[in-house]
């Protein structure tokens, strides 16, 4: 294995990623990725290229998961895509299930000349399988079986739901008034779990904070490209009935007590 062109040129090789010295060795082919996350998978008598349209920004690379760091991230992951899809579509090798890897077993390995273009026509996948997303775990089966799958390293991020989930530990002591107002007037945790608290959504001093806490984020991770502002769910968790959020209401409304 060589990081880089290796001396003298191999007969025979495989590259992974698009190396300067692949352009000579497959002139024909268009090594210029138009589209998001596009895979290439390329081979003639004696070479095979597994290479993907990659986008990261150096310096920015890890970032805090749900549960463990995120490390070498980048915005698009094409050549990891693609020697997954290799994996499976040239080797015959299935990931069934977290932990359960099935091998079609051969002879030997051949790769007859091809060349194979691919895009993903969604790009926001993770979200099919929230609980193996990046950082979610730690390199768990499960988080590796998503990846394998290739719906795990995607390039659209759409996290939403639950946005203030932790506003109540945060803000509750000092900023009782964030918090929805039950009719007696009380603004008090949801028990028993104080993540369902309702906001109080017509007090400016809510939208203020949340604008403050994101232009932290925004400056600590500049590849924050989705900001959720999803409420807290749960309908039997309370909603605001203080006058100002009252008055949101339509006169003529269901009535729910």
């Amino acid at each position: 294995m060589f990081d880089g062109e290796p001396k003298p040129l191999p007969t025979r090789a495989i590259w992974i990623g698009v190396q300067p010295v692949v352009m000579t060795l497959f002139p024909k082919t268009d090594f210029d990725f138009k589209h998001a996350e596009e895979t290439l998978i390329v081979a003639d008598e004696k070479h095979l290229v597994i290479a993907g349209r990659d986008r990261w920004l150096p310096g920015h690379m890890e970032a805090k998961g749900r549960l463990a760091m995120k490390t070498g991230i980048q915005q698009e992951y094409g050549t990891a895509n693609a020697v997954y899809s290799f994996i499976q579509e040239q080797l015959g090798v299935r990931w069934l299930w977290p932990g359960e890897e099935d091998v079609i077993q051969g002879e030997r390995i051949s790769i007859a000349p091809m060349e194979r273009r691919y895009h993903p026509q969604i790009r926001a996948r993770s979200g099919m399988l929230v609980k193996t997303s990046l950082g979610d775990n730690k390199e768990s089966e499960e988080e590796l079986w998503a990846r394998f799958q290739r719906v795990q390293l995607d390039s659209m991020d759409m996290t939403g739901g639950h946005g203030f989930g932790d506003w109540w530990e945060k803000y509750g002591a000092a900023h009782p008034d964030y918090f929805a107002a039950a009719p007696d007037g009380s603004r008090k945790a949801v028990k028993p779990s104080v993540s369902n608290t309702k906001l109080c959504a017509s007090n400016p001093k809510v939208w203020q904070q949340w604008l403050e806490d994101i232009s932290i984020r925004v400056r600590a991770d500049p590849l924050l490209r989705v900001i959720n502002v999803s409420p807290n769910d749960g309908y039997t968790s309370g909603h605001c009935t203080c006058a100002n959020c009252l008055e949101w209401d339509h006169p003529e409304g269901e009535k729910v007590e």
